[in-house]
């Protein structure tokens, strides 16, 4: 039997999904899907952190006057992300102040910058300022146990401070709700469930635009059209792949993960 081999190559085949994606499987029991958020964070490539999210469901939206505080991070991954870091960390929250997280109430929310309180992944607007402070105050805390007047009032700043936690929580979205005083609230968005531009299933939409967000600017929404889809891959752990229209939408994605500051059960 012979087999008739063409002499020309055509190029290779073209593989396309429905919308034009390639799908991606669930994990296998020889490609463990991560169970905790160090496991998430311990995603070695962009492609397994985006499969992930493939694997990850939309999730629960907070109720109507319900404020959520979440803590976050850019997760470094893929040969964009020097560009996704400079972007989130000097441009997006403006005076060069790292990103930190997001706020959600009732359909709108913003994005958390600065701070010097570390938040859930020791993130700060300068991790060298925090890192001093906290060695004085362990400094203080030594000398505290043979003086009692300022073991005292080491005990009195550590109430005010929750004090405040307590009153920035309770603040409105668009006042810049955070878990830090010293923290900006900025970069105001919209949120809904809507299908993804990646792969079509249902996940929390978040869009940057004037419309419907005080505060709201030209070039982070309708010029650069800002964008993020949101999935939960672990209970209680985010995954969002951010992006902008201007390079080439969610397909050129910058992937990052959040949880809710203050919360445990997810380690």
């Amino acid at each position: 039997m012979q087999l008739e081999v063409g002499l020309t190559f055509d190029g290779p085949p073209t593989i396309s999904g429905d919308g034009g994606d390639l799908p991606s499987g669930p994990f296998t029991p020889t490609d463990t899907a991560p169970e905790t958020l160090e496991e998430v964070c311990g995603l070695r490539t962009k492609s397994d952190v985006v499969r992930a999210w493939r694997c990850g469901v939309a999730p629960a939206l907070p109720g109507d006057g319900v404020l959520e505080v979440y803590d976050g991070a850019v997760l470094k991954r893929g040969i964009l992300s020097p560009l996704s870091k400079f972007i989130t960390n000097r441009l997006l929250g403006g005076f060069n102040q790292r990103w930190r997280g997001k706020v959600f109430e009732s359909g709108k929310g913003c994005n958390r910058f600065g701070g010097a309180r570390a938040n859930r992944f020791g993130i700060t607007n300068s991790d060298a300022k925090e890192i001093e402070r906290q060695i004085r105050l362990k400094v203080l805390e030594k000398k505290a146990e043979m003086d009692p007047l300022l073991k005292a009032q080491l005990e009195q700043q550590k109430v005010a401070e929750g004090s405040t936690v307590s009153e920035s929580s309770s603040a409105g979205a668009g006042d810049g709700a955070s878990t830090d005083v010293a923290e900006r609230g900025c970069r105001p968005f919209t949120y809904r469930i809507d299908d993804s531009r990646l792969d079509g299933r249902p996940c929390l939409v978040l869009e940057y635009a004037t419309t419907g967000c005080t505060g709201g600017d030209a070039l982070w929404g309708p010029v650069l059209g800002m964008r993020d889809e949101i999935r939960e891959v672990v209970p209680g752990v985010l995954v969002g792949l951010g992006s902008f229209r201007a390079t080439g939408g969610v397909r050129n994605c910058a992937p990052f993960v959040l949880v809710r500051a203050g919360a445990s059960g997810t380690e």
